[in-house]
């Protein structure tokens, strides 16, 4: 019995941590370029785009995919083009979990697969190619990968050296098909739910229990309905959904915000976050707040940064460096290897680094 699993992957953005001696894209007008951590430039803004540099190759070196006149290539930290900008689409293809010596490229909407030194190994002439790793009788039994190619009508196999062999329709479409794995897993949320209902269920009486510390519980919840949201005299305060169901109840948070928008577990701490006397900030298990009383709205936020907003503009604040970036941007996007953002401002788009540096030159 054969099992075949079919994978393919988009040239990945995967990149390694910012050092200074790390490239960055570089906007000069509507062309790009690369410059160093402090905005120095390195490889001359002559493309239309650019991605960032990465390792997660089969060279296992940094490199760029960079478009230009409507083509695609591939230079190194040097600006050397190491795939010329010939080429509509570039993807770089995967096995198992190692990367292997093949790009597929694309020209006038049609495929075929190239290695790094921009040999042919299939032609470009196929309507569709896909990458297929080979198994015999189980997972541990790999055998290789070949590729399956369609041409008009025509359907083939062609081996990782390009050795082709024609399939007929029912063939091909068998082998294409991935194989399925299912994984059987017990609902852990049960549990978590069925407090809820009890707390929801007995909640007159939790709170005539604890009628000096909550006068109303929330139906919101965060963290798998295990942290319910209660209130007293008006304030919000968040309390652990089994501890509402004891004869006397700790706060996770004390009943002193406006409301608690948000509740983020990382490396086994807590933090919240929450709005008081109308602005937001966000606060750990101590009551401590981590950001100033500044904004009235945020975007998003993980526990590293929150995403401030104010007059329509996004700006930054880090939890952890307590750096910030006031809000001026349209959009921001961040990348957590080389600790950059992808912005929009008035309808251009560049990168900026945490001390607020634009890489971008109008």
């Amino acid at each position: 019995m054969k099992k075949i699993i079919v994978l393919i992957f988009l040239f990945v953005n995967t990149y390694t941590f910012a050092q200074q001696d790390d490239l960055i894209p570089f906007r000069n007008q509507n062309f790009w370029g690369y410059s160093n951590y402090d905005g120095t430039l390195k490889i001359q803004a002559n493309y239309d785009s650019v991605l960032l540099f990465n390792t997660n190759n089969f060279l296992n070196k940094k490199i760029a995919q960079v478009f230009k006149n409507n083509k695609t290539g591939i230079i190194n930290q040097t600006g050397t083009i190491i795939i010329p900008l010939i080429y509509s689409e570039i993807r770089e293809l995967k096995i198992i979990s190692s990367w292997i010596n093949a790009l597929e490229v694309s020209k006038n909407k049609k495929y075929g697969i190239i290695t790094f030194d921009n040999k042919i190994v299939i032609p470009i002439e196929y309507d569709s190619i896909i990458v297929v790793d080979i198994y015999v009788d189980s997972i541990q039994d790999f055998k290789g990968f070949c590729y399956y190619a369609k041409k008009g009508n025509s359907f083939y196999r062609i081996s990782s050296i390009g050795i082709v062999t024609s399939l007929t329709e029912k063939e091909f479409l068998e082998y294409k098909k991935p194989s399925i794995i299912v994984d059987f897993v017990i609902d852990d949320m049960y549990y978590s739910k069925k407090i809820k209902v009890d707390v929801l269920n007995n909640s007159k009486s939790i709170i005539e229990r604890n009628n000096d510390k909550i006068d109303s519980i929330s139906s919101t919840t965060f963290g798998s309905d295990l942290y319910f949201v209660v209130y007293y005299k008006g304030k919000a305060g968040l309390v652990l959904a089994n501890q509402l169901l004891q004869e006397k109840i700790t706060f996770l948070i004390m009943p002193e915000y406006d409301s608690i928008l948000d509740v983020r577990e990382s490396n086994n701490s807590y933090q919240f976050l929450v709005k008081k006397d109308s602005y937001i900030t966000v606060i750990n298990t101590s009551n401590e707040m981590l950001m100033p009383l500044k904004y009235r709205d945020y975007v998003s936020w993980n526990s590293n940064f929150v995403y401030t907003k104010q007059d329509e503009k996004i700006g930054i604040f880090s939890l952890e460096s307590l750096f910030e970036i006031v809000p001026k941007y349209d959009s921001v996007k961040y990348n957590d290897e080389i600790h950059v953002w992808y912005v929009k401002q008035n309808g251009k788009c560049f990168y900026i680094n945490k001390d607020g540096l634009e890489y971008y030159k109008d």
